[in-house]
């Protein structure tokens, strides 16, 4: 966490794409699904 500055923004993340492509995810304690990395070609702004 850290100060924001400006309009937030929410990001999608395409999971689908990245699963194809061999990325793993892990699901923690709490049931957040968690990934080491998400590079911006997985990323689109809503």
């Amino acid at each position: 966490m850290g100060q924001r500055r400006g309009q937030p923004l929410i990001l999608a993340v395409d999971a689908a794409a990245m699963q194809q492509a061999g990325f793993t995810f892990y699901e923690s304690g709490n049931g957040v699904w968690l990934v080491d990395q998400v590079p911006p070609q997985y990323l689109r702004e809503l």
